[in-house]
């Protein structure tokens, strides 16, 4: 392929990333997207020695491309400290979803509820993603149950739940074709990460409508006020307990604040915008 006939190459993910490396030459200006805290996501994924040997390769691979780009700027003050590549722009995820409901699905999550509050969650499960918050949540507030929409390590999450005698009070849905459709479901959206990026689903919840708790790490602190999303502390389950309670009494405010804030930086247009001035910037 003669990637010369293009203007730029934008590539996302480790992979691409080390393929532009080892054929920048023949390429055009070329822009990566880090969408992680490399580090830190490699030893949730995998483990400490993983993390060791393909951070440094990431680092390497992006070294070559004309700019990077990061996704907050936690993320930016993070890898200037130790990036080979200095030219890091920052411009959020987003997403547009049909936020028309799905009728079946709300009605086999009320099912399941049967009159009780719902608290949801939308992701991979790994460790990285918190998730034993919400099963511990549920231990202290028996008119609540827990629904999770997404693959990964299941069982671990499962027999949490099962130890802790709340297993009767959790939905597992697996991996669903645009399960974000169930979060119309949801009287409160979960985010207890540990770490992240920028989600894509906590667009997508904001966009439904479903108010959100999400704990107090910096990505999430630098993206939304607390008036626009309610935050707990990491590990502490009265917390959690305590921002539920907080966006349940004011859900109409929760819902507003965090809706204009999408619609004044994070709504596609703006962020179609802003990867359009980094082109125009280095071509």
């Amino acid at each position: 392929m003669n990637w010369m006939t293009y203007d730029i190459i934008h590539s996302h993910g480790l992979r691409p990333d080390i393929f532009i490396r080892k054929n920048h030459k023949s390429m055009p200006r070329t822009v990566s997207t880090i969408h992680n805290y490399a580090k830190l996501d490699l030893e949730y994924t995998y483990n400490k020695f993983i993390a060791s040997i393909f951070e440094p390769v990431w680092n390497w691979a992006c070294a070559k491309h004309t700019c990077n780009v990061v996704l907050s700027n936690d993320m930016k003050n993070y890898y200037s400290r130790f990036w080979r590549n200095k030219n890091l722009h920052v411009i959020p995820n987003t997403r547009v979803i049909d936020t028309d409901v799905n009728e079946s699905r709300i009605q086999e999550i009320r099912s399941f509820a049967e009159g009780r509050n719902v608290i949801g969650s939308l992701s991979v499960v790994t460790v990285r993603k918190g998730l034993g918050h919400i099963i511990q949540f549920l231990t202290r507030n028996e008119n609540w149950v827990y629904v999770h929409v997404g693959g990964g390590d299941l069982a671990e999450l499962q027999s949490q739940a099962q130890e802790l005698g709340v297993a009767n009070r959790c939905m597992f849905l697996g991996h669903k074709n645009e399960g974000f459709e169930y979060v119309h479901a949801f009287d409160v959206f979960a985010m207890p990460s540990l770490s992240e990026g920028f989600p894509l689903s906590l667009i997508e919840a904001v966009q439904i409508g479903t108010p959100i708790v999400a704990s107090k790490i910096p990505v999430f602190e630098e993206s939304f006020s607390s008036s626009e999303i309610s935050f707990f502390a990491l590990n502490n389950n009265e917390e959690f307990s305590q921002a539920v309670d907080r966006v349940m009494k004011n859900k109409g405010s929760y819902i507003e604040k965090a809706l204009a804030k999408f619609r004044l930086k994070y709504a596609p247009d703006i962020v179609a915008n802003d990867y359009l001035n980094v082109y125009q910037e280095i071509q």
